[in-house]
């Protein structure tokens, strides 16, 4: 049961990390040189640069000073929306909403912040919408786009042209295959192994459960490297297979999994075992309904994650016909700056974000229901 996942994690996360600490241990002095065993002399080199002291220095403060008062105001926030009325809903939904927006669509809504004539700079903070300026014609120039309440006819052009010039539908096609392979295969993956943790006996469970949670360790950036080069020599470099296929396995899905599958009450699987269920019949029956509320926190997470996703699929995917939503609008956003169109551009983000955003105003009491259920809230 234990299977897929290790496979996953062996070629995708430990495999990936022993190639990064092989690397370290080679030096090359060209690019066509042959490659000199240096043993830690680069690891010496990297830890006598001042610039790498002074970036783990300013890492540490920022971790410091961005955990301890978001663990106050996480604190304050849940005592004070604890409460089941119409404003702690409408509160709750507003401070998940950052979750659903990904960084490059946050970029571009940064761009009627800073930028000269339409940002936040030169006009106030309500001028700031979006919305408005999506609703804006074009050709009326662009001092106006950051106004908050319309003096102009509202347009929906500037939806239409996005639509038009962006390819928006190949991209959200592109990205809703991406999202829904993945949560299928780590669907299989994560009930699987949290059950072999959570019910079974084997020798070295707990050392190999400590391995699994040691992915939620690293960093993911330090794994691009060596899984696009793994990515390449198995073909699947410029296809959506490549970028799915490293996040088949998940050490967060897992113990999610085994805590959910703990907390079943064994006279279920017994009395199922009396009856002659077999092995998957137990968990497909018994265990997997049981934890649908962790099911679903989970897929809220794994489906959320993977559609706001940019590096990864900017590493991988080099065909326009196979860009997901996110390194598509960052294309479009480029594009169309270039062009002065902020109106275009507030568009594409919006329907980047608008996905999600609708999903969730529509479910979000069941959202909120799953991660309560979940012990994850």
């Amino acid at each position: 049961m234990l299977l897929p996942s290790l496979v996953f994690l062996a070629l995708f996360t430990y495999g990936a990390m022993g190639r990064v600490l092989i690397d370290a241990l080679y030096q090359r002095a060209t690019p066509n040189a042959p490659v000199r065993f240096v043993g830690l002399d680069n690891v010496s080199a990297v830890l006598a640069d001042p610039a790498f002291t002074g970036a783990v220095v300013n890492n540490l403060v920022y971790a410091i000073g961005t955990a301890i008062p978001s663990i106050g105001l996480a604190l304050l926030f849940a005592l004070a929306l604890s409460r089941t009325n119409a404003v702690s809903s409408a509160l709750r939904a507003a401070l998940f909403l950052p979750v659903l927006i990904p960084m490059v669509a946050a970029s571009a809504l940064f761009l009627f912040i800073f930028l000269p004539n339409v940002g936040l700079l030169d006009y106030y903070i309500g001028r700031l919408l979006p919305v408005v300026a999506t609703l804006r014609p074009a050709s009326n120039g662009i001092n106006v786009m950051a106004e908050l309440i319309p003096s102009l006819k509202p347009t929906l052009d500037n939806v239409r042209d996005a639509w038009e010039i962006g390819d928006f539908p190949r991209y959200t096609l592109n990205t809703t295959i991406i999202c829904t392979g993945i949560l299928l295969v780590q669907f299989a993956t994560i009930t699987l192994a949290g059950f072999a943790f959570a019910r079974l006996e084997f020798a070295g469970k707990t050392l190999i459960f400590y391995l699994f949670l040691m992915q939620l360790m690293l960093v993911p950036v330090l794994l691009i490297v060596p899984n696009l080069s793994l990515v390449a020599q198995l073909g699947l470099y410029d296809t959506l297979a490549g970028v799915m296929m490293p996040f088949f396995a998940s050490a967060f899905g897992t113990f999610l999994m085994r805590q959910a599958f703990e907390a079943i009450p064994t006279e279920l699987e017994d009395a199922a075992l009396i009856d002659g269920a077999s092995l998957l019949q137990r968990i497909r029956h018994i265990y997997v309904p049981l934890s649908m509320p962790s099911f679903s926190a989970f897929a809220i997470i794994s489906v959320t994650s993977h559609w706001n996703d940019f590096l990864w699929p900017l590493m991988v995917i080099n065909s326009p016909d196979k860009r997901p939503l996110t390194v598509g609008l960052s294309v479009f956003t480029a594009t169309a700056e270039g062009t002065q169109a902020w109106g275009t551009i507030a568009a594409g983000t919006l329907m980047v974000i608008a996905p999600l955003l609708i999903t969730f105003l529509i479910f979000q009491k069941r959202f909120i229901s799953s991660f309560v259920t979940s012990g994850i809230k």
